[in-house]
């Protein structure tokens, strides 16, 4: 992701999450590369989906419910 390759990315991203599914710093590295992408409606979808998994104490929880909120609200077309 860093060096710009946001294909490779999300292909990496995707094998380490099967062996690492409950890991935070995976989902957020996902969010980013579909942030990336540009698909808004799909990260809100993401972090709907994995917001129950994110401990409240995490730091990246906040940025995750903000996510989740914001696509309920119709607002993620509108980013």
């Amino acid at each position: 992701l860093l060096l710009g390759n946001i294909a490779n990315a999300s292909v990496i991203l995707e094998d380490l999450a099967l062996g690492r599914p409950d890991s935070v710093d995976v989902h957020l590295a996902r969010m980013e590369v579909i942030y990336e992408f540009g698909d808004f409606r799909e990260l809100s979808v993401y972090a709907r989906r994995i917001l129950p998994g994110v401990p409240e104490s995490a730091d990246m929880h906040e940025l995750v419910k903000w996510w989740a909120e914001t696509g309920r609200e119709g607002v993620a077309g509108a980013i």
